[in-house]
This record gives C-alpha cells, structure tokens and sequence, in this order.
C-alpha cells in the first residue's frame, strides 16, 4: 500500500484499481483519460455528478477502516447534487 504523498497519476490509478471506473460507467482507460494533462501535486477530487458519493464512501479508508455513509443520512447524493446545481 502506498504511503506518503502520492502524485496526480498515482491517485487516479489507484481509484480505476478501486473500481472508480466501472462505478462512472467507464471504462477503465477512459476513466484515466479524464487525468490527462493534469500534473503536478495535489489532491484529486471525485465530483458527485461522476459517482455519487454514497457509492464513492465505501471506497475511502481510515486507518483501514472503510468509509460508510451513516443510515439516517439517504439523501447524501441528493444533497450534494443540490449543493452543486444538478438535477438530482
């Protein structure tokens, strides 16, 4: 497992390994594509609109732990995809 700062590239690969990809209903290759012409550090940001994050939770790891959306919290994408503009 990586540790300590990881680039743009490294990132991207690393959530198309997750299945982050198949998740966007894209391919993998696609998915690594959106990542073209990025460079540099820095952290990058799934927006909802790709995958909602209800989806996306499950993924992220604390401690390894994985991330979960609490119960009473169903309308997480709706939230955000108000927050953001976009139809829900």
């Amino acid at each position: 497992m990586q540790t300590g700062p990881m680039t743009l590239r490294l990132q991207v690969d690393r959530l198309a390994d997750l299945g982050l990809a198949e998740m966007a209903g894209m391919s993998t290759d696609a998915f690594r594509g959106l990542a073209d012409g990025l460079a540099g550090d820095g952290v990058l940001c799934v927006h909802p609109a790709l995958v909602p994050p209800s989806l996306f939770a499950p993924l992220l790891r604390h401690n390894g732990r994985p991330g979960f959306v609490v119960e009473d919290m169903n309308d997480l994408d709706e939230f955000l995809s108000d927050r953001h503009g976009q139809a829900a």
